[in-house]
């Protein structure tokens, strides 16, 4: 298993496989299929992530312009 990387970086699926020397391109278009799976599942998870973050900066915003108001 690799250290480091960026936060959140979890175990990337098909990690090792055996490839058989026949050369059989049903294994290669499963790998293909099940890795432009993964990039889906982790945009998905990446533009949650970056709206969550919007949210919160929106919050802390509107909560310092109501202390700011009431200071006044």
């Amino acid at each position: 298993m690799e250290q480091g990387g960026r936060k959140g970086e979890g175990d990337k699926k098909g990690g090792n496989r055996v490839i058989f020397a026949s050369g059989d391109d049903s294994v290669k278009k499963e790998e293909e299929e099940e890795e432009e799976e993964g990039k889906e599942e982790e945009d998905k998870y990446m533009h949650n992530k970056s709206t969550s973050r919007r949210k919160k900066r929106k919050r802390r915003e509107e909560r310092r312009m109501t202390k700011k108001k009431e200071r006044k």
